[in-house]
């Protein structure tokens, strides 16, 4: 890891450091994108993977026909709302949604963010702190 030497100003007047890590740079301006969908209840979408989920008072359906086209290693994040915990759920059969050794629908604290990856066919595990059966 080295520092290439270049620097310089983005678009906005931001300074932008190149740092080269073997043949990649790296870049530090990354985001993650946002669907933000408010409140009521969402389904899952193929375009909302590497996004993170947020809204207020709301649930997400993790349907089977979503499941089932995407590849193992899909990945989105849910993030609680600021004054609202948040739900998750697999809502077909033949669809699971793990933490641990339990499966069902989660809850998931208000300020938290839960990691949900697809581990194989039909398996997601979700991970975070300050999330819980419901």
């Amino acid at each position: 890891l080295y520092f290439s030497g270049g620097t310089g100003v983005d678009s906005v007047g931001q300074k932008v450091v190149d740092v080269i890590s073997g043949n990649d740079v790296v870049d530090f301006n990354r985001t993650i994108p946002q669907n933000n969908i408010g409140n009521g209840w969402y389904d899952i979408q193929p375009s909302d993977m590497g996004k993170h989920i947020y809204g207020y008072d709301f649930g997400c359906n993790l349907p089977w026909s979503v499941s089932e086209t995407l590849p193992v290693g899909s990945y989105f994040y849910v993030v609680g709302g600021i004054d609202y915990d948040n739900y998750i759920q697999a809502t077909d059969e033949g669809v699971t949604l793990r933490h641990g050794n339990d499966s069902g629908s989660w809850i998931i604290g208000k300020n938290t963010i839960a990691t949900v990856l697809k581990v194989d066919a039909y398996n997601w595990v979700i991970d975070g702190s300050n999330i819980w059966l419901d």
